[in-house]
């Protein structure tokens, strides 16, 4: 199909080809409009114009709007340092009729000045809607910790009990870049003990701490290599009833930083290690999970889910502050006033 489409139509399609409605209120919250259109009629009216007029880019600081065949955008920037001074939306902008070069090789904002000014107008429109300004040419602030509105990013103490949940990596506890620690409150069967207590990300990157018949190990990876996975293990339980801490101190501010791991029952130290360095900004998309594993397993040890055998009554998490350089220097200047 030729007509102009965007990845927001794809919800607005589905839904209207499942023929439901969208709520305007959830939980009390008055919900946005959608800004994408279905693209539904599309799939029996091959030549129907395109219900999609515009549609504004913007990626890294670098802007762009189109409108119904035209293409206008920001000239590609040369910054000579990611995260530096924002570029100035002020300069010549580059115009293509799409109608006529879908590839978009020929510029043709001196022969067409007025529709290249109705184009940026417009995009000025749609980015002040949209919260776009400034634009930022930063690759890595909008993935730090303390700049997500992440409801378990905080620093602070967090309760998880088992479910067959599986949490996305924006409501897990945020570990990254920082100091932390974690207590789980458990019952060994008299089997001996087998499964996962919590976990996170998965075999190409993620973290967790497992029973496996019976011994309590604490697993951390950057990489799907071996070479990249740290294991911690404390003792052989006895059945009964047991707390087992993981702590890991970071070796100061930074990203992925490295930092010591150490493993602890029932209050008593029981090993430590080094993690050489550890993930700054994602794990594995698979999410996190407690007292079973939803995703791919950390280790060939145990076969997902791996839901524990025995209770697991809560995994206690306590995060300390982000000890990113931004975050680090941001918190000084606050002690300073």
């Amino acid at each position: 199909r030729l007509q102009f489409t965007h990845v927001i139509d794809v919800v607005p399609t589905i839904l209207e080809l499942a023929q439901l409605n969208v709520p305007s209120i959830i939980d009390g919250v008055v919900q946005k409009p959608f800004d994408g259109v279905s693209f539904d009629y599309s799939f029996t009216q091959p030549n129907a114009r395109s219900r999609h007029h515009t549609q504004y880019f913007e990626s890294n600081g670098e802007a762009a709007l189109y409108h119904d065949g035209w293409l206008a955008a920001s000239p590609l920037q040369n910054y000579a340092k990611q995260g530096g001074k924002p570029p100035a939306l002020q300069t010549q902008w580059e115009l293509y009729d799409l109608r006529n070069d879908s590839s978009q090789t020929i510029d043709v904002a001196s022969q067409y000045p007025n529709k290249l000014k109705q184009l940026r107008q417009m995009f000025d429109e749609e980015a002040g809607r949209n919260n776009v300004l400034p634009l930022s040419t930063s690759t890595t602030a909008p993935l730090l910790p303390e700049n997500r509105p992440e409801v378990m990013a905080r620093a602070g103490q967090y309760v998880l009990t088992p479910s067959h949940f599986r949490f996305t990596e924006s409501t897990f506890p945020n570990i990254k870049n920082r100091s932390w620690s974690l207590v789980a409150d458990l019952v060994v069967p008299s089997s001996g003990g087998n499964g996962v207590l919590i976990t996170e990300g998965g075999r190409f990157s993620g973290w967790g701490l497992v029973m496996l018949e019976g011994v309590p190990t604490f697993l951390y990876r950057t990489s799907d290599t071996e070479a990249s996975l740290t294991r911690l293990t404390g003792p052989a339980l006895l059945p009964g009833p047991h707390l087992i801490e993981i702590k890991f101190t970071i070796d100061g501010p930074g990203l992925g930083r490295g930092g010591l791991a150490e493993i602890a029952v029932d209050g008593k130290p029981a090993n430590k290690a080094r993690l050489d360095r550890s993930i700054a900004f994602k794990f594995a998309p698979e999410g996190g999970s407690v007292g079973h594993d939803t995703g791919t397993s950390l280790v060939e040890d145990y076969r997902v889910p791996a839901e524990y055998d025995g209770t697991l009554r809560s995994v206690t998490l306590d995060l300390k502050p982000v000890q990113t350089p931004s975050a680090t220097k941001s918190a000084t200047k606050s002690v300073a006033r």
